[in-house]
Order: structure tokens, then sequence, then C-alpha cells
């Protein structure tokens, strides 16, 4: 059992069929907790519940879910529930973004990323951090971004749903540490997941220069709400980065992020390269 965890944790980990809803479920595992794992894709949840329970003996329930109706975290909560379970960590991850101008992406497409990255979450943190609250401990990671800390054209909502959560994480943060439960915001760099393939983003040569693995970045997401930890940067020039966003002009940093991740031109000859 990690350090800081009781003998029998419980942890939902929302989006984790893939990514790293898969490698917190893993990083998780390895520290002896059981999991729930919740996502749209009951074939890759059962896969990797298959993986987590083989490798490290724990046991992985599977509930497959959408979070992206209005009512979606109370039919969660419902389902886990029924099977008498009662988690005491919450692994907010379930989220996605998409690339392009604001005013020329499709509004339903929008409101739902509004609804899963944003009332999902807090839904489901009142819920659980009220009966974390009321036990008298629990952990809730919020997974947020580094666009959270310096906005990204071309992923303005999506960015603003990142901005939510971490805000809304420090904040909960300060009021729930009296009662005995952590919250943590989780704001990584670029990362390989199926995140731009689905955002419909070409990666840009520096993009992928600074990528991060995905198992690095759960990990030490996982290791930061442990610890307490109000907010988690993985990787050192990410937490350059975070310094140096801090130190210049807020325009000099809008020029530094639209430069990051316009495709350089031997991209755009050879997307496929």
């Amino acid at each position: 059992m990690g350090k800081g965890l009781k003998a029998g944790s419980l942890a939902v980990v929302t989006g984790a069929s893939s990514g790293l809803g898969v490698d917190f479920a893993r990083s998780l595992a390895r520290r002896k907790v059981d999991v729930i794992l919740t996502a749209r894709r009951e074939d890759r949840l059962k896969e990797v519940a298959a993986e987590v329970s083989g490798r490290f003996g724990v046991t992985a329930h599977v509930l497959p879910h959408d979070l992206g109706s209005p009512e979606a975290a109370e039919g969660l909560a419902a389902k886990i529930d029924e099977r008498g379970l009662a988690p005491n960590i919450l692994v907010n991850n379930a989220g996605f973004g998409l690339n392009g101008p604001f005013i020329e992406q499709p509004w339903d497409t929008l409101a739902t990323m509004i609804g899963v990255n944003v009332l999902a979450l807090a839904r489901l943190a009142h819920l659980y951090g009220g009966r974390f609250a009321a036990g008298g401990e629990g952990y809730i990671l919020n997974v947020a971004s580094f666009v959270a800390i310096q906005p990204c054209p071309t992923l303005a909502v999506y960015a603003g749903t990142k901005g939510f959560a971490l805000g809304f994480s420090r904040s909960l943060r300060e009021e729930l540490k009296s009662q005995g439960v952590r919250v943590t915001a989780l704001c990584p760099g670029f990362t390989e997941t199926e995140f731009f393939d689905r955002a419909d983003f070409e990666q840009s040569r520096g993009m992928k220069r600074l990528m991060l693995k995905s198992a690095a970045v759960a990990e030490a997401g996982v290791r930061g709400m442990l610890r307490g930890k109000d907010m988690v940067i993985p990787g050192v020039l990410w937490r350059l980065n975070y310094w140096l966003v801090s130190s210049v002009p807020r325009w000099m940093a809008m020029g530094v992020t639209k430069n990051l991740v316009a495709p350089s031109p031997e991209s755009e000859a050879e997307p496929n390269a």
C-alpha cells in the first residue's frame, strides 16, 4: 500500500479506456489500490481491467458510462452504489478537446466538451467530495492542462474548461483540507495520448520535442496527489516553462504559444512524415 493510503483503498478513474486513464489505473494498482474503471468503450475497459488485475493482483471493476449527458455523473455514482462500492479516491480524467477557430466549431460538440470537462468533473467532485469529507479522508485528482496556465488559440474552449479545472481544484482544496480531503490539479503539457487525433490537432516539430510520456504524467499525478500537492506540472522543461510564463508579459507568452503550436512548413507538406 502506497504512502498515505489506507488498506482497502478504492479509486474511481474516469476516461479509463485509453491514454492517461490507463496509466492512472496502472499507477494506482501498483500501489495495491483497487480501481473502478469507467469510460464509453466497454471492450477497452475490460482489457485494461484484465491487465491491471493480472499484473498487480488488485480488483478492477468495469463500469461503461458516457459522461457527456447532463445527468451523467449522477448515473455513474448510482452504478457504483448499486455494486456496494465505496471509493475513497476520485481521478477526474475524462475529457477531450477540439482544435480550430472557435466561431467555426460546431456548438453541439463544444457543449458536450463543456459537459464532460467541466460539469461532470465538478458534479463528481461534489458527490464524492461530500462523502469523503463525511468520512474524514479522501483524495481528488482533477486533470487540468498546461493550457489552464498558458491559454492556447484554436483551443479556446478546451483551454477554458481546463482553466476551470485548475481554479476549481485550488479553491476546493482550501475548503476540504481541514476535513481530511486532499485535492490536486494535474497540469501536464503535451502528452502522448489519443488527444491530438480526437482534437484534429496536427503536432508541430516544437510540440513533438516537448512531448511527455503518458505513464510518467500519470505517475507524477498520483504521487503528487498522495503527497497533498495543490498543483502538479510534470517534466522539468514544463516547470521551467511555467516559470517563464509567470515572468513575462501575457502578450509575449501568447506569442510563444502561437508559434509553438503552429505546424511547421515541413509538416504541412508531409503530414504523414
